[in-house]
């Protein structure tokens, strides 16, 4: 069947017979998109980590929907959305209600409505040729004739179906009264096209124009002929498929009041302007800001409207992990990134989101509950932290926010440079971005972001001595050489000194309890000695052989004095650096920036 096929009406509802599925509402339609791209509904067992984060306890589970696997930490509000759908399928009166999106500016809203209306795109559809709103052909059938359509063959059309004016005039006209004369002509929604979709975005009061919602009347014509009517309103454009309301608060009384008929009595207002009105079928979703909904729900008068919304709340991810994601998926960045650098990001991102808790010590903390990380045995649960500050995710920084701060980082570098962002890149910009925000963004928080990068990225350097095993085991029998000469009362050299000191740092005070430690050490290879002893050998490779030496190959950029063990040890060094993630640029950055820090000291 061709994509321009034209059936008779007796051709179409015989293909309704043997598959009543192709008359459906558009609230149907939407559900039946989400349901078709599959599900699954989790338990505490099947994601131990998510049943952290939510609270589920034994018995409770959360439905996670395929369609939705991009919008990361929403599952809750995506089983509301969904469940609006379920109700609103069957053709109650959650039908004659619209769905209210509200949150903070970058939360979601938008993408969510995004996510929906590509998942119809594509998907086949008939309506009556020639009609300009492409409605459902059984619209066409006498009111009688339905009763037995769904008795017989279980086909239900909406009880407000009718025809729009234009094919009622044809129906007359042209036809003669004889319905069956329309031919219907097979379809598929298009986005692209605005067939079946449209999106209102909100205008002023001088702008305003309300032929952009229904339509108008061509110049000249006789009032109230419907052939003169322009039925591209975005009403018709989106009829028997999804219209999305931006910002919707922003707009005038009389443009929102068209909210209220259109899901009401499911009809607008004909371009004529008089009592005559069109039926629509169509799924109308709105979006707005929180301080907009605030205000406009604070008014008596809009209480009609409100009455006839389903709201879902959409505030910002707290989660690092998913946060993580989010970043990616706005950026998309095509250079080297350094490891940690999102994780950098996304902390930010989070500690501006949240606020304090009487429950955890810090800032941190709380960010590793939301993330259902593991924590203490007495820690409190992230539903706690959520109830204790319900405020958490509406504010902060937007998700465009961050994701602008990692494309400037990304920018910084000069042509011909090597292009590579590292977290030290991106401290740089963050401490510019805090100090040119729009909302203060307290100091305090771009330490403690540093501060947690940095603890983190010093442990990654100095823990590789437990990688180093050839360099351990010449260490430590250097270390077993010297308590020797210290057994037999010998003197030993600054150097050796100083590392039997450090080696011994978890070993007895007591000289006695020392040296009996040192005669059982001197008959032990390096693999079978104490954790103690293996403990003060990293310690020693890591602050008196990999520090010094990163200092001498990026700080001072000094080759020339490092004897031939030496060298091997630094290619072993970047060698391994390179295998978690680093490249030449972004590894002598943040070794360079550590050093200077003294954070590695």
């Amino acid at each position: 069947m061709q994509n321009d096929e034209v059936l008779t009406l007796e051709e179409y509802l015989n293909l309704v017979r043997a598959n009543p599925n192709l008359v459906k509402t558009a609230h149907k339609r939407v559900y039946d998109a989400i349901i078709k791209k599959g599900y699954k509904t989790v338990s505490a067992k099947d994601d131990p980590r998510l049943a952290k984060i939510l609270g589920l306890k034994n018995g409770d589970t959360v439905t996670v929907y395929n369609l939705f696997e991009n919008h990361y930490g929403l599952e809750r509000e995506i089983e509301n959305i969904v469940g609006y759908f379920r109700a609103a399928s069957l053709g109650g009166e959650s039908s004659r209600l619209f769905l209210f999106l509200v949150g903070p500016p970058g939360s979601g809203k938008s993408s969510i409505v995004r996510t929906l209306y590509w998942a119809l795109h594509g998907e086949e559809i008939y309506h009556i040729d020639g009609c300009p709103i492409r409605e459902e052909p059984l619209n066409a059938f006498p009111r009688a004739y339905r009763k037995e359509l769904e008795e017989k063959h279980k086909i239900v059309l909406s009880e407000w179906a009718d025809l729009c004016p234009v094919c009622r005039h044809r129906l007359k006209t042209e036809f003669n009264s004889d319905y069956t004369k329309f031919r219907v002509r097979k379809d598929h929604i298009s986005i692209r096209a605005s067939r079946y979709f449209a999106s209102v975005d909100p205008t002023d009061p001088i702008s305003f124009d309300k032929a952009k919602l229904i339509g108008s009347v061509t110049l000249g014509e006789k009032e109230g002929d419907p052939t003169a009517f322009e039925l591209d309103g975005a009403y018709h454009r989106a009829n028997r498929g999804l219209i999305e309301f931006v910002e919707v608060f922003r707009n005038e009384t009389e443009f929102l009041y068209s909210l209220l008929e259109a899901t009401q009595s499911k009809t607008i207002e004909s371009p004529a302007g008089r009592t005559e009105k069109i039926f629509i079928d169509v799924v109308i979703i709105a979006h707005a800001n929180e301080p907009n909904w605030k205000k406009f729900e604070k008014n008596d008068d809009n209480e009609a409207l409100v009455d006839r919304l389903v709201r879902v709340d959409v505030g910002n991810n707290v989660r690092l992990n998913e946060q993580i994601e989010i970043v990616k998926k706005l950026t998309r960045p095509t250079c080297h990134l350094a490891p940690q650098t999102l994780e950098t990001l996304a902390m930010f991102t989070i500690l501006t989101r949240i606020q304090p808790s009487e429950q955890v010590k810090d800032l941190i903390s709380k960010v590793l509950i939301y993330n259902g990380d593991d924590t203490e045995i007495d820690a409190p649960s992230a539903a706690e932290l959520r109830a204790e500050r319900p405020r958490d995710g509406w504010i902060g920084i937007s998700n465009r926010d961050a994701a602008k701060i990692l494309e400037k980082a990304i920018g910084i570098r000069q042509p011909g440079e090597e292009s590579c962002v590292a977290p030290p890149d991106l401290l740089k910009v963050i401490s510019e971005f805090c100090a040119n925000a729009k909302k203060p963004i307290p100091v305090e928080l771009i330490e403690t972001v540093t501060d947690w990068y940095a603890a983190m990225i010093a442990t990654q350097f100095t823990s590789i001595g437990k990688d180093c095993q050839d360099i351990c085991i010449r260490y430590y029998e250097n270390y077993t050489a010297a308590i020797i000469k210290l057994l037999r009362g010998e003197t030993l050299s600054p150097e050796a000194e100083n590392l039997v000191n450090i080696v011994e740092s978890r070993l007895p005070n007591d000289d006695g309890e020392k040296n009996a430690l040192r005669q059982l050490i001197i008959e032990q290879k390096f693999s079978d000695t104490s954790l103690a002893i293996k403990s003060g050998i990293y310690d020693y490779v890591a602050q008196e052989v990999i520090i010094p030496k990163l200092d001498k190959l990026i700080v001072q950029g000094n080759h020339e004095d490092l004897n031939e063990n030496d060298r091997l040890s630094l290619k072993y060094f970047q060698e391994h650096f390179r295998a978690l993630g680093y490249c030449d640029r972004c590894f002598k950055t943040v070794a360079e920036w550590l050093i200077n820090s003294g954070l590695l000291q």
